[in-house]
């Protein structure tokens, strides 16, 4: 319980924005390291023997199911095979990994001459 003798003190307006600040500048680092991630995955995946054989060792090294190592695999894939633009926007730090994985589903749906290579992508 609070005594009515202390009271908290509000935050210090400076430190809030840095605080604030920094946590963006690392959100920039991760989607940095994660574009990295994801074109050496599309490299690993395009140099394994099979797509079963990739799959299985992804989820093994990731520690994830087979699912997820699929549908990161395919995520690679997409970005640096159709939507490169959209993986430089997160080798810049502008995007994230979820932000451009929202983007390659919309661009799902569009014959491969439509999305990427500069017309229409972003």
């Amino acid at each position: 319980m609070i005594s009515p003798s202390t009271t908290p003190t509000p935050p210090d307006l400076a430190e809030v924005a840095a605080a604030l600040s920094t946590y963006w500048i690392l959100e920039e680092e991760i989607a940095k390291v994660q574009a990295r991630q994801l074109r050496a995955l599309e490299l690993y995946s395009r140099k394994a023997a099979s797509r079963r054989a990739a799959t299985a060792k992804v989820a093994r090294t990731l520690s994830v199911t087979a699912t997820e190592a699929e549908r990161k695999i395919a995520l690679a894939q997409t970005l640096v095979r159709r939507l490169p633009g959209t993986l430089a926007a997160m080798e810049r730090g502008e995007i994230t990994e979820p932000q451009a994985a929202a983007l390659a589903d919309a661009f799902a749906v569009l014959p491969l001459g439509e999305a990427g290579h500069g017309r229409g992508e972003p």
